[in-house]
């Protein structure tokens, strides 16, 4: 299989032009109550390439991945969140374990800044509000 990109159009020998699909980045001007989850994101991407997916049985599998990904993003508490992401808003934020225990660990921070990296299955837990 041969591929070339050029101008944001993926060009492959059996599948005809494709346009690139585009990153979904979070806007952190938006208020905390617009933003969605990267895990709402993906399926929404997700959602978005079964319309054009072919053959049809494709196209059913990119739905059923999307709605296991809304499932979860239904599941996940609003105001944990994984290390690296950015705060939405000013506050502490308290280190869960993977069990969802406080680990004693907390850390203050600004809206927009990203949060410090933790152990893998950790989260951080938005305890209090500051202005």
């Amino acid at each position: 299989m041969h591929s070339t990109a050029q101008f944001g159009i993926f060009v492959t020998s059996f599948r005809g032009p494709q346009i690139a699909r585009p990153r979904i980045s979070m806007d952190t001007s938006k208020p905390a109550a617009a933003l969605s989850s990267p895990i709402q994101d993906r399926a929404t991407e997700l959602r978005a390439m079964a319309l054009t997916a072919r053959p049809q049985p494709v196209a059913d599998a990119l739905l059923r991945v999307a709605e296991r990904f809304e499932e979860l993003a239904a599941k996940r508490p609003e105001n944990e969140y994984r290390p690296g992401e950015r705060a939405p808003v000013a506050g502490d934020y308290h280190e869960l374990n993977v069990f969802g225990a406080p680990t004693g660990k907390v850390h203050r921070a600004q809206g927009g800044d990203p949060l410090p990296s933790a152990p893998r299955g950790f989260t951080w837990h938005l305890s209090a509000r500051t202005e």
